[in-house]
C-alpha cells in the first residue's frame, strides 16, 4: 500500500508531529510505502530524507485560515496576503506533474490539514482515494476564514473520507455541514514510552508550564492574569515557564502585565523548545488555558509525563480530562476560576499526586500509539475496498 501525505507545517506544531507519529508506526508495523509532500522543504523533510522516506516540496495554497493577532489591521493585512496566494493557488497546484512521483502507483492521498486542498486536486486529477484529516475547530480555536465559495460542499465532494480528532472537532464540522456519513473520529496516537515521570526538583516551589503557540487563542496572558491574582503566601512559591513560539503583539502584551507585576523573576518565556518530552519532567503542573482545543496534544503531554493537568472547560478538554479524577477542569476567560484551580491543587498536594498519577495512566491507554496506527490502517483498508 502506497500513500502520499500532504503536510501543512513543518516539526514545531502539533498536526506533523501527530503525522510523523503516525508514519513512522505504520512503516514499521504494515510496511506502508510513504511519499510526503510539503509546502516547502524544512524539518520534516530533513527528516524523511535521513530515514529513507521519499519526499517533495512544492508551494500549494490555502483554501482557508487563521489570524491570532490582536491587532486588527495586521488581520487585515495577513488574510489579504492570503487571499492573494489562494488566488495564485489555481495555477501553481498544477505543476504537480512536474513532481518525480509516479501517482498510479499511490493507493491513498491523505492530506494531514484541512486547511490545503492541494490533496484533493492530486486525487481528483490522478483518480486516487482521498482522506482529510480535520483537526481544528476552526472559527473557534483560530478565527477561520474560508476562502474558497461554497468550501464546505467543495471538501464533502473531493474526500472520500473525513479524520476528525475528536468528537468535538466530530460535532463542530456536522454543524457547518460537512458530510457526516464520512467522519471517522480517531484520537492521535502518541509515542507514550518517550514520556517519563516527573521528578521534583525544587521541593520549596511549585513550577508550573503552559507550552504550545504563543497567542491569544491559547490564553497564556490569562495564565499570567491568574497567577498575580493567587494570595501572596501561595505566589511566592509558584514558577511558570511558558514555552513556545510566540506572536510579537501577544508576546509584547504578556511581558508588559509580567514586568508590571514585579514577577520577572518567576515568569518566564523560554521560546520554542525541541525537546518538551524531557523538559516537562521538571514541572508539577502543566496549565492549558485554550479558547477551544481540537484535541490538546499539549495537553496530553502533560499527563504522559505525570503532570497535574488543569485546562478550560472547552472543546476536547472535556473529552480528555474528567474533571477531579485525571486532571481539572476551570471555566474559559474566567480569571478566578484558574486561580482557584491552581491553588487546590497546591493545596491538596497528596490528591494532586493521584489525580496525576491516574491522568497519566489515562492518557497512555486512551492515546496508545499502537491502537491509533491499527485504527488508521483499518481505516486505510476500508477505503480502498469502497
Amino acid at each position: 500500500m502506497k500513500i502520499l501525505y500532504i503536510s501543512g507545517g513543518d516539526y514545531k506544531y502539533g498536526a506533523p508531529k501527530s503525522m510523523m507519529t503516525m508514519i513512522e508506526g505504520l512503516r514499521n508495523v504494515y510496511k506502508i510505502d510513504v511519499i510526503l509532500l510539503t509546502k516547502k522543504y524544512n524539518s520534516l523533510n530533513e527528516y524523511c530524507d535521513q530515514h529513507g522516506i521519499e519526499n517533495y516540496s512544492i508551494w500549494y495554497r490555502d483554501i482557508m485560515a487563521g489570524s491570532p493577532y490582536t491587532n486588527k489591521l495586521l488581520t487585515v493585512a495577513k488574510h489579504t496576503v492570503k487571499y492573494l496566494s489562494y488566488l495564485s493557488g489555481n495555477f501553481t497546484m498544477k505543476m504537480v506533474h512536474k513532481l518525480p512521483i509516479d501517482f498510479s502507483k499511490v493507493d491513498i492521498v491523505h492530506s494531514n490539514t484541512n486547511r490545503q486542498d492541494i490533496g484533493a486536486y492530486i486525487a481528483r486529477k490522478y483518480h486516487i482515494k482521498h482522506i482529510w484529516h480535520i483537526r481544528e475547530m476552526g472559527k473557534e480555536d483560530y478565527n477561520v476564514i474560508f476562502y474558497k465559495r461554497k468550501c464546505i460542499e467543495y471538501m464533502n465532494q473531493n474526500a472520500d473520507m473525513f479524520i476528525m480528532i475528536s468528537d468535538s472537532v466530530r460535532k463542530k464540522w456536522e454543524s457547518i455541514n460537512l458530510d457526516c456519513g464520512k467522519m471517522y473520529t480517531i484520537y492521535d496516537g502518541m509515542e507514550t514510552n518517550k514520556f517519563k515521570r516527573r521528578k521534583r526538583i525544587k521541593k520549596d516551589k511549585i513550577r508550573l508550564v503552559i507550552t504550545g503557540h504563543i497567542q491569544p487563542n491559547k490564553g497564556q496572558l490569562q495564565l499570567v492574569k491568574s497567577i498575580i491574582n493567587l494570595p501572596k503566601e501561595i505566589r511566592d512559591r509558584v514558577e511558570l515557564d511558558i514555552i513556545g513560539e510566540a506572536y510579537p503583539d501577544y508576546k509584547k502584551a504578556i511581558l508588559k502585565e509580567i514586568n508590571g507585576s514585579g514577577l520577572s523573576n518567576q515568569i518566564h518565556l523560554l521560546g520554542y523548545q525541541n525537546n518538551i518530552n524531557e523538559k516537562l519532567t521538571e514541572y508539577d503542573i502543566g496549565i492549558t488555558c485554550s479558547k477551544a482545543e481540537g484535541l490538546g496534544r499539549c495537553t496530553v503531554e502533560y499527563m504522559l509525563a505525570g503532570l497535574l493537568t488543569i485546562a478550560s472547560d472547552t472543546g476536547a478538554n472535556k473529552e480528555i480530562i474528567k474533571d477531579g479524577k485525571t486532571g481539572f477542569l476551570y471555566r474559559y476567560g474566567d480569571i478566578d476560576s484558574l486561580s482557584n484551580t491552581i491553588l487546590r491543587g497546591i493545596e491538596h498536594f497528596m490528591e494532586f499526586e493521584n489525580i496525576a498519577k491516574a491522568g497519566s495512566e489515562y492518557a497512555r491507554e486512551m492515546f496508545c500509539n499502537e491502537q491509533y496506527v491499527q485504527l488508521i490502517f483499518e481505516l486505510y483498508k476500508k477505503c480502498l475496498n469502497q
